[in-house]
């Protein structure tokens, strides 16, 4: 017998994005080089909010680690985890990019969210200034907000 789709997808991610019931709403305002391309859907809040969730979890793990007195295999266990949950916001926050380049379209290369989930498309100016969008591996994303990676 097969199991259903919500059998399947208890304890993933999937579960968590269904699950949420409030949005994280980004932070940043809308600024006036940026054209605003349109609103995020409650999918893409939802892959925003769970993606922050875990983000959130990985800094305040991380915390724990370098301030805890745990045991070498304790901390081992930690950093392991703290390494999941960066890995699994990163990906979400790819999946919700996806989601949003189909959902819009013809999409400029630089996109962001904003304050009032506003979708917005970056100008040339601003992606020369903030540089274009550097792709990093798991391992590189862990080491960031564990904050061994100091070099930038």
């Amino acid at each position: 017998m097969e199991k259903s789709l919500d059998e399947m997808f208890k304890g993933t991610f999937i579960e968590e994005i269904k699950e949420v019931d409030e949005f994280a709403e980004p932070n940043d305002p809308v600024r006036f080089e940026e054209s605003i391309l349109g609103e995020m859907d409650d999918l893409e809040k939802r892959f925003y909010t769970v993606s922050r969730k875990k983000g959130k979890m990985a800094k305040l793990l991380h915390v724990e680690l370098e301030f805890g007195n745990g045991s070498d295999s304790e901390k081992a266990k930690q950093l392991s985890m703290v390494k999941d949950l960066a890995g699994e916001s990163n990906a979400l926050v790819e999946m919700m990019w996806c989601l949003i380049r189909e959902r819009i379209g013809d999409a400029p290369i630089g996109i962001g969210v904003r304050s009032g989930f506003k979708i917005v498309g970056l100008s040339e100016e601003a992606i020369a200034q903030q540089g274009r969008p550097k792709v990093i591996s798991l391992d590189e994303l862990a080491r960031k907000l564990t904050g061994e990676d100091d070099e930038d």
